[in-house]
């Protein structure tokens, strides 16, 4: 695992701006808003982050990606997520390789876990 962090002043840039992306009242600028900062801290951590095939052996990918699920469930049972799901269907709808479809991942307590 290699690590070559940006400024932080940027990662602080970029932390100050998810305010703002929770108060989004579209699923899609707010789902577009939110990948620029999972994209960006990625980038931002750099080495084995920055790249796909890599990302998953730094620590740091794994509290990311819970963070960003964090920032999606508050997002989604807030006033201006509440009721705003992806328009999947179909395949699109499957989470391969599992025998669920998105709809039913939309309930964490059902699924056993909860954000505190």
């Amino acid at each position: 695992m290699v690590r070559a962090p940006g400024s932080p002043a940027d990662l602080v840039t970029t932390a100050a701006n998810v305010p703002s992306i929770l108060q989004n009242t579209t699923f899609n600028d707010f789902t577009f808003q939110l990948e620029g900062v999972h994209n960006f801290v990625h980038v931002w951590v750099g080495g084995s982050m920055s790249s796909i095939p890599t990302a998953p052996a730094d620590p740091i990918f794994w509290m990311h990606h819970a963070n960003i699920d964090r920032l999606w469930w508050l997002w989604h049972v807030s006033a201006q997520g509440q009721g705003k799901n992806p328009n999947l269907s179909g395949l699109a709808a499957q989470m391969d390789p599992w025998n669920i479809a998105e709809p039913q991942t939309r309930d964490i307590g059902a699924l056993g876990y909860t954000y505190q």
